[in-house]
């Protein structure tokens, strides 16, 4: 009969664990680099905020629920900046500035509108 070290079972482990966070991590990496790396011109869509919420999480998250825009039809919940949650009301209209992304992955940000914002 032959016995196996338990250590080589604890090890497999290990290696699975480490290779799921290196995987995760990764993909975070990617994330970051299609937003920093994104040159590409954004498509402004005029929206209603319909209703805003924080949440009351370690962070204090600040949140809008929008209305339909561009290809989101039927609205979004978008965390935003304190200092864009603390200027807009409720019915206000703010701008969502959609990207294409350095490699593909269309993102967004929500912001106040400038002047000359047209959709």
């Amino acid at each position: 009969m032959v016995k196996i070290d338990p250590s080589v079972h604890r090890k497999r482990l290990d290696i699975v664990i480490s290779m799921f966070f290196a995987v995760a991590h990764g993909l975070e990496i990617g994330l970051h680099g299609n937003v920093a790396l994104d040159r590409n011109p954004p498509e402004l869509y005029r929206v209603e905020m319909k209703r805003k919420y924080t949440n009351r999480d370690e962070l204090r998250s600040h949140n809008f629920q929008l209305g339909p825009w561009g290809p989101q039809t039927s609205g979004e919940t978008a965390t935003v900046s304190r200092s864009l949650y603390e200027a807009t009301s409720e019915g206000d209209t703010v701008c969502v500035a959609l990207r294409q992304g350095a490699l593909g992955i269309a993102w967004y940000n929500v912001r106040a509108c400038p002047a000359n914002a047209s959709n």
